[in-house]
């Protein structure tokens, strides 16, 4: 059987504060996109049977954070929006593209800029970087084209 695996490269990440269209950050070199997570509340009593605990889920979930790494252009398009949406607290929309099954997905969204770091700079050996994170505000959206 062949497996249906599917390589990262080409992943992209779109952000825009206007509620335009979206436009790709670029020279990334990592994207994680958000972990999901939905909290549960213990509603475990006394005169359980089993004697197991005993959760029901929380009435709202987390949609996760995004996490970015790429090479640092300082004073690019990019750069500067990054900046820009870190210093005014800017809702931003966001755009992931990752591979499918079949064709791409493409999750979207609105996000907050938590984090805007730039890497070290040291003096032999080493390329400008800096690292982002997001907090995605909302449900994300998935959508698959072919």
């Amino acid at each position: 059987m062949t497996a249906s695996a599917k390589n990262t490269f080409g992943a992209v990440l779109k952000i825009d504060d206007t509620g335009g269209t979206p436009a790709e950050v670029a020279e990334l070199t990592n994207i994680t996109p958000p972990a999901m997570s939905r909290s549960t509340i213990d509603v475990t009593t006394h005169d359980g049977a089993s004697q197991a605990m005993e959760f029901i889920p929380d009435g709202v979930y987390d949609p996760g954070e995004i996490s970015l790494e790429g090479n640092l252009i300082a004073s690019s398009t990019e750069d500067d929006q990054l900046i820009s949406a870190l210093t005014t607290g800017t809702v931003q929309d966001f755009e992931i593209l990752i591979k499918a099954a079949s064709g791409t997905d493409t999750w979207s969204g609105s996000a907050i800029l938590t984090d805007y770091t730039p890497g070290p700079m040291p003096v032999s050996g080493g390329k400008q970087t800096f690292t982002a994170t997001l907090k995605v505000t909302g449900p994300i959206t998935v959508a698959t084209t072919a």
